[in-house]
């Protein structure tokens, strides 16, 4: 749902970066609490972010299909928010809190986007993520059980306590080891299934073809990607009213 714009005599309103910073409203706009002159560089760096942008960004994000199905594609119900960083436009930086020559920092733009995501492929990066985890607490588990059946550890008087929580924490470590094991062979078949590593996204790849690049290494069946039910920021256009 469009968000009004309470600002009318904003003079950016309805320009490529109140599509973007003021998506959800005047209010929340970057360019509320900014001087004059920090506003016109605010907007004429997001007019050189958005010519390194894809023209179909929005198209995507705003997509009710899975980007992350192989083959036929799911319907979305969540969104992985995937961070992507380009060099442009040139932000300069001092170091030692501001003091010091000024040096170009090496990230001008810094973006997330909200890539539309099934519950199968949420349910399958789950079952990939978690194995190792479930192996750890099912081992450790077994073990508790197993040592309370042992009436010399339910004795108040036993002197080596320590001797249980070793056997507790190797079982830990057991299950774990299994557990990877588990995990990886569970990811070679997720990623059979979906498109696990983002860049093999078709937007992504399009966008590093334009210089773009993930700020950290994400993998989504290496749980590094944050999934969201809802968008957070419902209204966001990247590109739309590109001046």
């Amino acid at each position: 749902m469009a968000v009004e714009k309470t600002k009318k005599d904003c003079k950016y309103i309805d320009t490529g970066i109140c599509d973007y910073a003021g998506s959800e409203g005047c209010a929340s706009c970057s360019l509320l609490f900014a001087n004059e002159r920090e506003q016109n560089e605010i907007a004429e760096g997001w007019k050189v972010t958005q010519s390194y942008l894809p023209d179909d960004i929005d198209a995507v994000h705003l997509s009710a299909e899975c980007q992350f199905c192989r083959g036929d594609k799911g319907e979305a119900d969540a969104y992985a928010l995937v961070e992507m960083a380009h060099h442009e436009p040139e932000f300069l930086k001092r170091k030692f809190f501001g003091l010091g020559s000024a040096e170009r920092a090496k990230i001008g733009s810094l973006i997330t986007i909200p890539m539309p995501i099934c519950s199968r492929c949420r349910k399958l990066l789950n079952k990939a993520n978690n194995a190792k985890w479930i192996a750890t607490g099912i081992s450790v588990v077994i073990m508790m059980i197993a040592l309370s059946f042992v009436p010399a550890f339910r004795d108040p008087d036993f002197s080596q306590w320590y001797i249980p929580l070793l056997a507790i924490a190797a079982a830990g470590l057991v299950g774990y080891a299994i557990g990877s094991v588990l995990e990886k062979r569970f990811k070679a078949q997720v990623e059979k299934e979906i498109l696990a590593d983002i860049e093999e996204l078709p937007l992504i790849k399009n966008m590093m073809a334009r210089g773009w690049f993930p700020f950290h290494k994400q993998n989504a069946s290496n749980n590094n990607i944050i999934i969201s039910k809802k968008k957070p920021r419902p209204n966001v256009l990247f590109k739309r009213a590109a001046d």
